[in-house]
């Protein structure tokens, strides 16, 4: 369950893979840790995977930091990842929020402008979405509703299930 000391309407989501990190995925997580500290950051992954090195940039940050668990199969593969993204499980899991920003450490945050961006009220700030890209929208950094996201990707992609 997760359980949060700070409320906000949005929070930062990065999704975790794998236990070692190269030199500019370390400068992307303490960048976003530094620069987004006012929001709560949560990181996703699998029960099984190794997250020491996460803890440690961690510990040299002021900023609140928690894990949600999800299957292991859905970090076994871009398009299993994929199905997580598009799945109303993953959505549930922050309904505290109005906004989720979800941040791949192949992305790097210059600034914070992140208020600014959910006063909008826009549904989606990302990637365009094409017809030939099956989950669609990129990787780096995007965000939105979360509330709108299960049901417009259940219609992109005609599903809703977990992956086995």
């Amino acid at each position: 369950m997760l359980k949060l000391a700070m409320s906000s309407t949005c929070c930062v989501v990065i999704p975790i893979y794998k236990a070692a990190l190269s030199q500019t995925e370390i400068a992307s997580l303490k960048r976003c840790l530094n620069i987004l500290s006012n929001y709560p950051v949560i990181f996703i992954t699998h029960p099984d995977l190794n997250c020491s090195v996460y803890e440690k940039i961690c510990e040299q940050s002021p900023q609140k930091t928690s894990y949600l668990y999800f299957a292991a199969a859905y970090f076994a593969s871009l398009y299993n990842y994929n199905l997580l993204l598009f799945s109303s499980e993953f959505y549930q899991r922050f309904k505290l929020f109005d906004y989720i920003l979800i941040h791949q450490l192949d992305a790097y945050v210059f600034d914070n402008q992140l208020a600014f961006w959910c006063q909008q009220n826009y549904d989606y700030i990302g990637a365009p979405w094409t017809t030939f890209i099956r989950g669609g929208g990129g990787g780096g950094t995007h965000g939105g509703k979360w509330r709108l996201l299960p049901a417009q990707n259940k219609n992109i992609l005609g599903i809703d299930q977990p992956c086995t």
